[in-house]
C-alpha cells in the first residue's frame, strides 16, 4: 500500500472520491501533509505508527552481540520494533539468515565460535534493542535488514508514491483517523460509524504502544501446571491476554513468561498444583 492509497482510502470514507476515481495530485499532496501532521502528533504522545524499512550495518569480526538504537549503540539507527528478515553479503554472495527464538539462542552452549553467521535473534529491549548472531562473524560482513520502525523517523516518507507497510491493527487506525482530520478540508461531517471506528482503532494502537515501550518482566514458572498472570492497578485483578504475555515452550522444569504492561501497574502470578489438561 502506498501513501497515496492510504489518502485515497481515507477520502473514500468521506465520499469525497469514488472507488477507482483519480485524485488530483494537489489534493494528494494536501493529504500527505495532513497525514504527516497526524503522525507527528501521535509520536509526540508516544504513539508510533510503523513502516517497513531496508537498511544495513557492518559486522565486526568476533562480535556476536550488537546493541541497536541511539548514538551509544553498535548500530546507530532507530531501534526496530521487529526484524522482518536479514541476509549477509560478502560482496559477491548473499546469504539469508534464519531467525531463532530466545530459547533456541540460549540453548547454544558456545556462542562465540566464529564463521559466517547462519541465524539471528533480535530482542527489542528498550531503549536499545539487541541483535545476537550465531556463529560470531569471522570477518566484516555487511548485514542487510528489512525492519519495522516508527513512521515519524523515516525520511523517505515524504512522497505519495512511497510504500507504507503496516503491522496488524495500524492500517485501520491510520485510514479512519486521517479521514477524521481531512473532513473539515472538504466541508464534511463525520458520520457516527466512521468516528466510532476511528476511536476504537486509535485506542487499540495506544494499547499496543504501551505494550512495546517498556522493559519486559521475565518470570520462571513451574512447567506442566496451570498458571495465570493477573493485572493489578490499571488493569484490575483480571487475567491478562496475549497482548501482554508471551511464553516459551517448557525449558527443563520451567516455562518462561515475558510480561509487558506499559503503565498498567503491577502483576500477580498465580499457579496451582493441578497438571495442565487435568
Amino acid at each position: 500500500m502506498t501513501v497515496a492509497d492510504v489518502i485515497r482510502a481515507s477520502m473514500r470514507k468521506l465520499a469525497v472520491v469514488a472507488s477507482g476515481e483519480t485524485v488530483p495530485p494537489a489534493e494528494l499532496l494536501d493529504g500527505l501533509q495532513t497525514l504527516q501532521t497526524m503522525l507527528r502528533s501521535w509520536a509526540a504522545k508516544k504513539i508510533n505508527s510503523y513502516a517497513t524499512v531496508q537498511e544495513s550495518a557492518l559486522l565486526v569480526a568476533g562480535q556476536a552481540s550488537y546493541t541497536w538504537g541511539s548514538a551509544a549503540a553498535d548500530i546507530i539507527t532507530t531501534r526496530p520494533y521487529e526484524i522482518v528478515n536479514a541476509f549477509l553479503s560478502d560482496g559477491t554472495t548473499d546469504t539469508m539468515l534464519r531467525p531463532i527464538s530466545k530459547n533456541q539462542y540460549d540453548a547454544i552452549t558456545f556462542k562465540y565460535g566464529q564463521g559466517m553467521p547462519e541465524c539471528y535473534y533480535y530482542f527489542p529491549t528498550y531503549p536499545l534493542g539487541t541483535l545476537c548472531l550465531y556463529p560470531s562473524p569471522d570477518k566484516g560482513y555487511t548485514i542487510y535488514f528489512n525492519t519495522i520502525k516508527p513512521f515519524d523517523e523515516i525520511d523517505s516518507f515524504d512522497d505519495v508514491s512511497a510504500t507504507f507497510s503496516f503491522p496488524p491493527a495500524y492500517e485501520e487506525a491510520v485510514i479512519y483517523n486521517l479521514a477524521v482530520r481531512l473532513a473539515p478540508e472538504y466541508g464534511k461531517s463525520i458520520v457516527q460509524e466512521i468516528a466510532a471506528i476511528a476511536q476504537a482503532s486509535y485506542d487499540t494502537i495506544i494499547n499496543l504502544n504501551a505494550h512495546n515501550q517498556v522493559e519486559p518482566i521475565f518470570a520462571m514458572l513451574p512447567a506442566g501446571y496451570n498458571w495465570q498472570v493477573l493485572g493489578l492497578g490499571g488493569l484490575g485483578e483480571t487475567p491478562l491476554d496475549d497482548r501482554y504475555i508471551t511464553s516459551t515452550p517448557n525449558n527443563g522444569e520451567y516455562k518462561v513468561v515475558d510480561i509487558r504492561l506499559g503503565g498498567a501497574g503491577d502483576v500477580k502470578i498465580r499457579y496451582n498444583d493441578t497438571p495442565e489438561g487435568a
